[in-house]
């Protein structure tokens, strides 16, 4: 294991104070290297980046706010929490900016973070500095792979009519332009598994779809080909579907369809099928207006669905909304998680409540697939009973219990990822 694999979680600290406070005002920061990079770069003139100096400078703030959170023991930026600098990004590159001007920005943003962490560091802060600089490599060649990608997919984007730019841009900006519009779209925003185009990358034994990846855990050929694939089921499904627009960058994998659900669920399933992939796709039906909001809400649905690691296809909005209600955060979410926490103790009866309710609660099945008798089920559900307080051979401990294991799921609380387990989870409490 990697000492940055060991550290990860730990605030780094330099002169007895963590790494990160020297960014703690990030707008400040970031006027300093546009002012900078204004001074010396012929790119900044050349472009007009004047024009959109704020949001330059909101998005290198972003990006230093990104960077103390890796300092300080966080994660990696997601591409949702990268979406204002990658829309940035997608606008320049329609406007011809090249990609040469923006990397040589973030160069100068990448050189500044270094040397802003790095100034109070003394002879007596070798333990952390070795992880200092690995975190500040990471978070730079993370930018440095995700903004050129985004750049190339917005200047090659297809300005036919399958795809109609310009509408969707204005739709999903909730500008509704004048002319003949419908009055409504399907929403649909499509998941791709990268793991499940390539069984042998991952361990023996292990189903591929059910593996947690972090950030660098991907293969990038595995990366490639679900871009790609998440590309190409776009514009098949446009061709399919008449009057279904593609959405434009950074919007990866969203579509404004014209399609009704059941079509598009077989669709997608050929689709993937001739792919060689497991595509999945949220969706929701509103009215023109309300396409804005579908947006954001079926991010969050694409969200649930992957750290839920439900299996491939077609969910609408109405499939998972008591997900979507028991997951947003809050008191009542806090108590769920808590639900499970006196067994956290003991892996087994955690295991028997999810093997038992992805079995529709037939002890015998349970019992089969456990490889054990009727009658240690049924002492370890009242065990369950016992120790939570919720007894789940009634309707009202069941519905509690449930709720909580989906809570824990999606905040990734301690739960064997056993087969059986992964199954279990893909059970809902909503009809489907």
């Amino acid at each position: 294991m990697t000492r940055t694999a060991m550290d990860r979680g730990r605030t780094m600290m330099l002169n007895g104070r963590p790494a990160s406070h020297t960014l703690a005002d990030t707008t400040a920061l970031a006027e300093e290297v546009l002012r900078h990079h204004a001074a010396t770069s012929t790119d900044y003139r050349l472009y007009r980046m004047a024009d959109v100096h704020t949001e330059i400078v909101r998005s290198v703030a972003a990006g230093f706010r990104l960077a103390a959170r890796l300092l300080d023991g966080g994660p990696l930026p997601t591409e949702d929490e990268l979406s204002g600098i990658l829309t940035l990004i997608a606008e320049k590159a329609l406007v011809g900016v090249p990609l040469s001007a923006m990397m040589s920005l973030t160069d100068e943003t990448v050189g500044k973070l270094r040397a802003t962490v790095l100034a109070p560091a003394d002879a007596r802060d070798n333990e952390d500095l070795r992880e200092i600089n690995d975190r500040i490599f990471a978070f730079a060649q993370h930018i440095h792979t995700t903004i050129p990608i985004c750049y190339i997919n917005a200047a090659r984007r297809p300005e036919g009519p399958g795809t109609a730019p310009s509408l969707a841009e204005a739709l999903l900006a909730g500008r509704a332009p004048s002319g003949d519009v419908p009055r409504g779209y399907l929403v649909v925003r499509l998941v791709v598994d990268p793991w499940s185009a390539a069984p042998s990358a991952v361990p023996r034994g292990t189903d591929p779809a059910r593996i947690s990846v972090g950030p660098g855990a991907l293969p990038p050929h595995l990366a490639i080909k679900a871009g790609h694939d998440l590309g190409e089921a776009c514009r098949q499904l446009s061709a399919t579907f008449p009057g279904t627009l593609i959405a434009p960058e950074p919007h990866h994998g969203l579509l404004l369809a014209q399609a009704p659900v059941d079509a598009l669920r077989a669709a997608l399933r050929e689709i993937g099928t001739v792919l060689g992939t497991e595509i999945s796709a949220v969706t929701d039906t509103v009215a023109t207006a309300q396409i804005p909001r579908a947006v954001e809400d079926t991010r969050e649905l694409a969200r649930i669905i992957t750290r839920l690691r439900y299996p491939a296809g077609v969910y609408t909005f109405s499939d998972l909304a008591v997900e979507y209600q028991l997951t947003r955060p809050g008191p009542g979410r806090d108590r769920l998680a808590a639900a499970l926490d006196p067994l956290a103790a003991n892996a087994g009866l955690i295991e028997t409540l999810g093997v038992h309710i992805g079995n529709d609660l037939d002890r015998r099945r349970t019992a089969t697939a456990l490889g054990l008798h009727p009658n240690t089920v049924d002492h370890r559900l009242k065990r369950i009973a016992k120790l939570t307080g919720h007894d789940p051979t009634r309707a009202r401990g069941l519905r509690h219990l449930h709720a909580a294991t989906v809570v824990g799921r999606f905040l990734q609380a301690p739960m064997p990822r056993t087969a059986h387990l992964e199954q279990a989870a893909g059970s809902r409490l909503s009809s489907r």
